[in-house]
């Protein structure tokens, strides 16, 4: 049948006919002068093929397992136009927090299935101190912090502040202090638990010093000259014997006479100390043979000026 210019062709509309292998496509509008298209050449569809009795169809779109799109025989999707990229194709959804090298998804736990563990609270300590404190001989030896704690049997923690004082039964809280060679008192923490307790020991027992005069001043004149002084010190000791100490090198100390429990010295300051003008304050240390405990003079040295 000829078609005229300008006249456009109508396909039948009833129903297409059926043939082995699928349905045929569906009437196609033409516009006037476009020329009507062989089978398989409309986008988008795929005309179905003749096939012998019993056999298959063939290149036929692929099922994809999931529900996935259809892949065709040239490994696209039916009815993508071309150069349009295809996606990727889908996954399984991987489970990272499962079981290592199972791939399987995190276990959820199930009510009921959480098993509650009692976890027994620690014991506290506690110690109670019957006396806050206590004095020493300067001998020293053992003594006994009276702590009482709670529960009983406990042991709380115990700390010591001095080294001249160690522990000799933590369990009964039995220290032992040092003996105290010094001419001072010194004292001392313990900590047992949260409290601390004190102690005080005292020095041996020093015997009695004295010295005059209480002070010494010297002045020198333009020449470096000055006269000499003496100092008289006493001690209880049996032996009445000191051991001198100037403050200074150009402090000069010479004993002159024991008599009686008394040591004089005769003080003077060396002609070529080399002091220019000003005031100069020193001392004199006295302390007894057989203790620590010292005396000490003060000594000024005043040297006028150039005018």
């Amino acid at each position: 049948m000829a078609l005229g210019t300008g006249s456009a062709m109508q396909l039948p509309t009833n129903s297409p006919p059926t043939i082995s292998g699928g349905p045929v496509a569906p009437p196609v509008q033409l516009a006037p002068g476009v020329p009507m298209p062989m089978p398989g050449q409309v986008q988008g569809q795929v005309q179905p093929q003749m096939q012998p009795p019993g056999q298959q169809p063939q290149n036929q779109p692929q099922a994809m397992p999931g529900g996935a799109a259809p892949i065709g025989p040239d490994g696209r999707m039916p009815g993508l136009p071309p150069g349009v990229p295809m996606g990727p194709p889908a996954r399984e959804p991987a489970y990272d927090s499962g079981p290592r090298g199972t791939g399987l998804p995190p276990a959820r736990p199930t009510p009921g299935s959480i098993t509650r563990t009692n976890v027994p609270k620690p014991i506290t300590c506690t110690a109670r101190l019957e006396l806050a404190r206590t004095n020493l001989p300067p001998n020293g030896g053992e003594f006994t912090v009276p702590a009482v704690v709670t529960p009983a049997g406990c042991a709380p923690a115990v700390a010591l502040a001095s080294p001249w004082v160690r522990t000799v039964d933590a369990a009964t809280f039995r220290f032992q202090a040092d003996a105290n060679t010094s001419n001072l008192v010194r004292d001392t923490l313990i900590s047992v638990g949260e409290t601390s307790f004190f102690v005080r020991q005292e020095p041996p027992a020093q015997p009695g010093l004295a010295a005059a005069p209480s002070r010494l001043t010297f002045g020198l004149d333009k020449k470096g000259k000055t006269d000499s002084k003496r100092i008289t010190a006493w001690t209880e000791n049996g032996a009445g014997k000191f051991a001198a100490r100037p403050g200074h090198p150009w402090l000069t100390l010479k004993p002159r006479r024991n008599k009686d429990q008394r040591q004089t010295y005769e003080v003077s300051v060396q002609r070529n100390a080399g002091l220019g003008p000003g005031r100069y304050d020193t001392f004199v240390e006295l302390t007894p043979s057989g203790s620590t405990n010292a005396i000490r003079i003060p000594v000024v040295v005043e040297v006028p000026g150039a005018n």
